[in-house]
């Protein structure tokens, strides 16, 4: 259980401290005591086999992010993070043994590099120098879902700098006030976008290069007045190839003159896609349980970050 809120040595954290338990070698569940705002010095690098859960508590996290590098198995549930900057590198505490030097963050709130089995749950992001949730290099099977993303340029970057085949799931989310782009933008990979709420969106809402896969499918699409393409497509080949890249949508709700430019074909799964995929809210079930399919999507997110969990009683 977290007791303090203190950050003031990030090479040798005391007990009860967050990066303490972030850093132990064995699976550990993390809960808070209270309410906490916890200012972190550097990044906070988080070993395999833990949940940081902050329900039953209000938690934020500010001036530092996560770093989820080269571990799997990790749960990030109920926290509020915003205001994250850079911040320099050092000797910084990641495991059981020695500190380990490590190089400055770059300002994402969630950084995932080469991790797996990821699920980021009810998090409420907003104000990050870099990306909100950035995961690169050879990183797969990641969910992100239940989550409100509001007030920033650059939300989700999902890049693999090869086609080793990233998997990823973006669910039940909502974006609104203030943001822009990558929701997300994906580099070579799969995307399953289901059941989420996009609210005036700057730039563009879905994005990507290098031939990725994106399967867009019951999202509600609310266009500014300005911006109404829902997709952006980029790098070197995107004007010649982009058409083959397979980004398709499914009763998705288009208001306010939203547009979704489809490419390529329907894909087939191979089996570990179809392992993975959330059954998206069917179109006939929409029109019964609402009277427009976008009330449905709002339903469908209503709950999207942090939860309001009071011990004792169900969350």
């Amino acid at each position: 259980m977290v007791t303090s809120e203190l950050d003031d040595d990030v090479a040798n954290p005391r007990e009860g401290t967050l990066r303490f338990g972030a850093a132990q070698n064995r699976p550990l569940w993390i809960i808070f005591a209270r309410d906490m705002v916890i200012r972190l010095d550097r990044e906070l690098a988080i070993n395999n086999d833990k949940t940081i859960d902050g329900r039953g508590a209000k938690v934020e996290i500010i001036n530092a992010g996560f770093a989820i590098y080269n571990v799997k198995n990790i749960i990030i549930h109920n926290i509020i993070m915003h205001d994250i900057v850079v911040n320099p590198g050092g000797l910084i505490k990641s495991h059981d043994g020695p500190p380990v030097p490590r190089k400055g963050s770059d300002g994402d709130a969630i950084g995932i590099s080469g991790g797996s089995q990821i699920w980021i749950d009810h998090c409420s992001l907003s104000k990050a120098v870099d990306g909100l949730i950035d995961a690169k290099h050879g990183s797969t099977h990641f969910t992100v879902s239940n989550c409100l993303f509001t007030q920033h340029q650059y939300l989700l970057l999902f890049w693999d700098f090869d086609e080793r085949g990233m998997l990823c799931t973006v669910a039940f989310n909502k974006f609104t006030d203030n943001v822009d782009q990558r929701m997300p933008n994906l580099r070579h990979g799969f995307v399953q976008v289901v059941n989420n709420n996009y609210e005036r969106w700057g730039s563009y809402a879905l994005g990507g290069s290098a031939g990725p896969t994106i399967l867009s499918q019951g999202n509600r699409f609310l266009a500014s007045d300005i911006k109404k393409e829902v997709v952006g497509r980029y790098g070197e080949s995107a004007m010649s190839e982009s058409f083959n890249w397979n980004w398709r949508s499914y009763m998705d709700v288009f208001e306010n003159g939203a547009i979704f430019v489809p490419s390529g074909v329907d894909p087939v799964l191979t089996p570990e896609q179809n392992a993975g995929m959330i059954p998206a809210e069917p179109g006939e079930a929409v029109l019964r349980l609402t009277s427009s399919a976008g009330e449905a999507v709002l339903r469908l997110t209503s709950s999207a970050g942090v939860l309001s969990c009071q011990p004792g009683t169900p969350c």
